[in-house]
């Protein structure tokens, strides 16, 4: 599944705005590795630095509009805690009818993953050829040096 990590950002100090950019990733990280594909919004935080480094005023609105576009292309959406941003990606997510989780253990382990572990052995004439991130990505890696 994509899933939406949604939790708090802003805080009272740089280092817990810091703190929480980083529980986030954390959260994203292990949805990575649950087999899922994560799409962590707080990594908006360094196109805010650096929007700010080159003098481009970035707007609240503007992150929220980002993360619209986002919650509408997840399946699901991984929610952490209250803020403003995040009830209403909450909100929105629920509007939408998304899947909403609010532990990353309750997020199940995506099936294909759960299939490669049983049969990891015989990835090569597995019948589900193309579940496995390693054989997508030397299938995709195969092709575009084919185009070369």
């Amino acid at each position: 599944m994509k899933i939406y990590v949604s939790a708090p950002y802003s805080a009272d100090s740089s280092e817990r705005i810091l703190e929480n950019v980083k529980q986030a990733i954390d959260a994203g990280i292990k949805l990575w590795k649950k087999g899922h594909y994560p799409y962590i919004p707080h990594l908006s935080h360094w196109v805010a630095e650096r929007a700010r480094e080159i003098g481009v005023e970035m707007k609240y609105v503007e992150f929220l509009e980002w993360d619209r576009v986002w919650l509408e292309e997840c399946d699901a959406v991984l929610y952490l805690g209250g803020s403003r941003g995040a009830d209403f990606e909450r909100s929105y997510a629920k509007l939408l009818g998304k899947r909403i989780f609010f532990d990353v253990d309750d997020v199940p382990e995506a099936d294909w993953l759960k299939h490669c572990r049983r049969f990891q052995d015989v990835c090569l004439s597995c019948p589900f050829r193309g579940c496995c991130r390693t054989r997508m990505l030397e299938d995709l890696e195969s092709k575009v040096g084919e185009e070369r």
